[in-house]
């Protein structure tokens, strides 16, 4: 037991991180929508930058996360978030999450909307037991998870064995739970299939105008 201590407290301070960082970044700069410019195609055209592509109108919590999560990545730090449904832009972006109805892992397209759509964590990997249906957010954390904590971890992240604990962890305590309220998955039947442990779907959502702002 005593072995496995200093990998609590990671967990501990990466799930600590997660919730602090990603709520800061949608106050400040990723989804304020009274703060976005109007969208035109000029800005996913000119193949200078990185573009994660996501719907606008209102905000949820999946798309926001599913955003700052590769945004931890290296290669998308600097990506613009272009907030847009017509398909037009959206198919020059180059990752997009939560809209286009696709999920299609090759071309980085991690939507969760199509009526086909049933996939979980445990669908896509297998040695994972989970069976809540993914999100825009359990989408990427499912793909990238790994190398997003690895990322944050720094000289900790070299060690695979943690970074593999640690990624179940995460998602067990809190990418699960965003995945199930944003599809709609009741938290009881009989035993809870989920626990909320950051109230974040709330909160994000306490950020969207108010229909008569």
């Amino acid at each position: 037991m005593l072995g496995r201590l200093p990998n609590v407290r990671v967990i501990f301070k990466l799930n600590t991180l997660f919730r602090d960082l990603i709520l800061r970044g949608i106050q400040t700069k990723l989804i304020m929508a009274s703060e976005l410019e109007p969208f035109s195609k000029k800005h996913c055209l000119n193949g200078t930058n990185v573009k994660i592509g996501t719907h606008n109108g209102t905000f949820h919590c999946d798309e926001v996360l599913a955003c700052y999560l590769l945004k931890l990545l290296p290669r998308y730090k600097d990506a613009e978030v272009v907030r847009t449904r017509d398909m037009d832009i959206i198919e020059k972006c180059d990752v997009v999450v939560d809209v286009g109805g696709i999920h299609d892992h090759e071309r980085c397209r991690y939507d969760h909307h199509q009526r086909t759509f049933t996939h979980t964590m445990n669908s896509l990997r297998p040695e994972k037991t989970w069976t809540t249906k993914l999100s825009s957010a359990g989408l990427v954390y499912c793909h990238y998870g790994e190398e997003i904590l690895a990322a944050v971890m720094g000289e900790k992240g070299k060690d695979e064995k943690t970074v593999s604990i640690i990624y179940d962890k995460v998602y067990e305590k809190f990418i699960q739970e965003i995945d199930a309220i944003d599809n709609g998955v009741n938290q009881f039947d009989g035993e809870p299939r989920y626990h909320i442990s950051t109230n974040i779907s709330s909160r994000v959502s306490r950020l969207n105008p108010s229909w008569n702002e």
